[in-house]
């Protein structure tokens, strides 16, 4: 067994040799051969002096600007189709386009109509122009238009005659490269709320019958039971109280009214007072159990002391004691 791990050992030692030698070899070769090369070794020495000379922002500014990717991976995208091209939506330029357009040609056609170049019937009318709509591919543009039952015959009669109008406009104004057909559209939607509203005032809400608010309440009954334990005491005896000191008062007052009749001396006992000398009953009375607390608190950190103290002394005579026994010689 002892040979065995000797020869392990051994076997080891040399790889390791092996590899350091190659390793040694190795770099040898490419320093020989950077100084044969001199082109190399200058691409070398300068990339070696820029690294040394440059700063951190230096160094981050040239790996964001040059063709160092470290910062900005490319997005993992697969081959482009030979058959088919890729479809690139334009959806969003599109639908501003559309909505751009549907606001010009409102304001466009207000003007025309209010001033009666596009269809001069409809100035004395009640035609109100409530929409424009036009899609994102610009195949139709329709125009939502409002009035009352009794003029809508009418107005539909002279809006025909006035989609020609309308066109030859649009098509001088040159808002749009190629014109698309035009749809005018009552709009029913201001129609509908109007049926709602009138449904509503006609319809049919029951009786009125206003509820009393109080109906369902309890009566409040004259008799109030008050509350005789405020704070923590017996209320009738201290109303007991303050009605003997109250009668005392008045006696002492008719005697000094009959005593002195230029001193007219009237104490009343009122409901701040009574109050008063509740809260201040109520205030010794807690001042007394916080007195008795304290004090049991005190007596126990007194025994405490006592305890400690006797503990103390017994462990001195103990002392003492063993100090006086006799020594045999």
């Amino acid at each position: 067994m002892s040979s065995r791990k000797q020869l392990l050992s051994f076997t080891s030692s040399f790889l390791t040799l092996r590899r350091t030698i190659k390793r040694y070899d190795n770099s040898m070769r490419k320093y020989l051969d950077d100084d044969r090369n001199p082109y190399l070794k200058s691409q070398i020495e300068g990339i070696q002096m820029k690294r040394s000379r440059k700063s951190v922002f230096d160094k981050l500014v040239d790996k964001r600007t040059t063709g160092f990717t470290q910062y900005f991976p490319k997005a993992v995208s697969g081959e482009p189709s030979i058959l088919k091209k890729p479809h690139v939506s334009y959806d969003h330029i599109g639908q501003k386009r559309a909505l751009y357009l549907s606001k010009v040609l409102r304001t466009f056609l207000a003007d025309r109509i209010g001033t009666g170049e596009i269809g001069g019937i409809l100035a004395g009318k009640q035609f109100h122009l409530t929409n424009i709509i036009i899609p994102v591919d610009l195949n139709r543009i329709e125009i939502h238009w409002w009035s009352p039952e009794n003029e809508t015959q009418v107005i539909e009669d002279c809006l025909k005659n006035a989609g020609e109008d309308l066109k030859n406009a649009l098509r001088l104004s040159r808002l749009l490269p190629n014109l698309p057909p035009v749809l005018f559209k009552r709009d029913d939607l201001r129609s509908n709320v109007e049926e709602i509203h009138e449904l509503l005032n006609n319809a049919d809400m029951g009786p009125k019958e206003t509820e009393k608010i109080n109906d369902g309440l309890l009566p409040v009954s004259d008799s109030i039971h008050e509350r005789r334990d405020l704070y923590d005491s017996d209320r009738t005896v201290l109303l007991q109280k303050l009605s003997k000191t109250s009668s005392d008062i008045s006696l002492t007052n008719a005697d000094d009214d009959d005593n002195d009749d230029n001193k007219d001396i009237k104490k009343s006992v009122t409901i701040d007072d009574v109050q008063r000398h509740m809260k201040a009953f109520a205030l010794t009375k807690k001042m007394k159990k916080e007195q008795e607390s304290r004090s049991a608190m005190y007596g126990i950190m007194e025994l405490e002391h006592e305890r400690k103290l006797a503990k103390e002394e017994h462990f001195r005579l103990t002392e003492c004691r063993e100090d006086t026994t006799p020594t045999l010689k």
